[in-house]
């Protein structure tokens, strides 16, 4: 479900001198679910330099239980306290319903600075979470027209929001940008000249990287702030994401967040997910081709499990960006399964069982835990830098546990029954031992079982 208008909230123009707070009456309900944005216009709160002066402390409303954030502030301070004009733009996805005739309530910080204020309220529906997409823009304009603010996103859908605050009392409406769809009811305080403020904004939905808001007429040559705030909408499954028996089953792209079970079952590239992914829960792939094929920046906090697949379970990208997997990656009965590229970070158990290449992974590896394969060809290969912090087992595999790059192992290297069973490849550059052995010590026991090879090869002896 995407962004969509459903209209005005209502304004809110306030001449009272110290104000602690301001409130809009809501025109109609908004519903719970949907999103509500609303623009403040108020007296700077800071005799510095442009920037966030904080004038907008909070946001409330009358059905209490809503979280509401701020998209961005910034003032047009004109070098004293209560000069200039300070604008912002706060939002809420609703968990509950404001009732027509309820309030949203805005606390400025500092009353002795808030002598004009002025509110717009909009509803929008949207089917996911929201979230800010890109930089904000900010931009001050002094004696002149409000200007032109771009904002910079990825090519997804956004709802894109620029809002004008101006130190004056001049009624005239804007024109909006002819790319942009509509504008927002505006407001203005009862003051006069430079005592009043005003607010005004545009809003469009569309997919690019940018749209320039440049919008005509309004207050003219007075003092601006204005703030350019694109929203994207995230998508969360809280229950079972699963592709069954399709062609690219549940097919996800952009932001993906599941606090669940994430599943493909007997599917061709079931549930291929791209863009940053977190999982909260358990990710299984059962007898799929290229089953759960995730790319991106990835979080497993649970179990990533595939079972008798395909290159089932593959990630690509930054695995574990911060987190890491921080419970079991597990493949099971299938060719290259579990194979990790990029930097891998695993705080649990990494096992693979009876698989060709099962669990290998290339980049900066860091394991926190027990690092298992047994019955495996090659089977858990690492190739990058290493750093096993736990126990590294491998058993009845041909090059089980091959390593390759700068090793440090500070536990229990075990492998049994295998050919050239825990092969490490660790040497500094040139021929001369390196005076610094620390990033190839090996600081561990290691067994080996039934060599019938050459065993364990170290080119640079480190410390054992």
């Amino acid at each position: 479900m995407a962004f969509a208008s459903v209209g005005t909230l209502g304004t809110r123009a306030n001449t009272g001198n110290n104000q602690a707070s301001s409130a809009i009456t809501t025109s109609a309900a908004a519903e719970a679910g949907n999103l509500v944005v609303l623009l403040i216009a108020v007296d700077a709160n800071s005799a510095g330099a442009d920037g966030d002066d904080l004038a907008v402390a909070s946001v409330s409303d009358s059905a209490g239980g809503n979280t509401w954030l701020k998209g961005a502030q910034f003032a047009n301070t004109q070098g004293a306290l209560a000069a200039g004009t300070s604008c912002s733009i706060w939002y809420s996805k609703l968990t509950n319903t404001i009732a027509s005739g309820g309030t949203i309530t805005a606390t400025f910080t500092t009353a002795a600075n808030s002598d004009e204020s002025a509110m717009s309220a909009w509803e929008f529906t949207v089917g996911g979470t929201v979230a800010i997409e890109g930089t904000p823009g900010v931009l001050a304009n002094d004696g002149a027209a409000q200007g032109s603010l771009n904002v910079t996103t990825a090519n997804i859908e956004c709802l894109r929001i620029r809002v004008v605050a101006s130190e004056s009392a001049t009624a005239t409406a804007l024109t909006k940008t002819a790319a942009f769809t509509s504008l927002f009811t505006q407001a203005l305080s009862g003051g006069s000249g430079v005592a009043a403020q005003g607010i005004r904004g545009e809003w469009l939905i569309s997919t690019s990287t940018g749209q320039a808001s440049a919008p005509t007429g309004g207050a003219g040559a007075v003092d601006h702030a204005s703030v350019y705030v694109a929203f994207k909408e995230v998508i969360v499954a809280t229950g079972t994401l699963a592709g069954t028996d399709g062609a690219d089953a549940s097919a996800i792209t952009g932001n993906v967040a599941v606090q669940g079970s994430f599943s493909g079952t007997e599917a061709a590239d079931a549930a291929a997910i791209s863009g940053d992914i977190v999982v909260q829960g358990t990710a299984a792939a059962t007898e799929g081709a290229d089953s759960a094929a995730v790319a991106g920046d990835v979080i497993v906090q649970g179990t990533a499990t595939s079972v008798e697949g395909a290159d089932a379970a593959e990630f690509a990208g930054t695995v574990a960006e911060s987190g890491g997997v921080t419970g079991t990656v597990a493949a099971m009965d299938g060719a290259d399964l579990a194979t990790f590229s990029g930097n891998v970070i695993v705080q649990g158990a990494s096992g693979a069982t009876e698989g060709a290449d099962a669990a290998s992974l290339a980049g900066n590896v860091i394991i926190g835990g027990v690092l298992s394969a047994p019955d495996g060809a090659d089977v858990l290969a690492l190739a990058g830098d290493v750093i096993v912090g736990g126990q590294l087992v491998a058993g009845d595999g041909p090059d089980a546990a091959a390593l390759g790059g700068k090793i440090i192992i500070q536990g229990l290297l075990l492998a049994t029954d295998g050919a050239d069973a825990a092969r490490l490849v660790a040497a500094p550059a040139g021929d001369d031992p390196d005076p610094d052995p620390s990033p190839e010590s090996l600081s561990a026991m290691l067994h080996l079982n039934e060599r019938g090879g050459p065993g364990l090869s170290i080119r640079y002896p480190g410390l054992i």
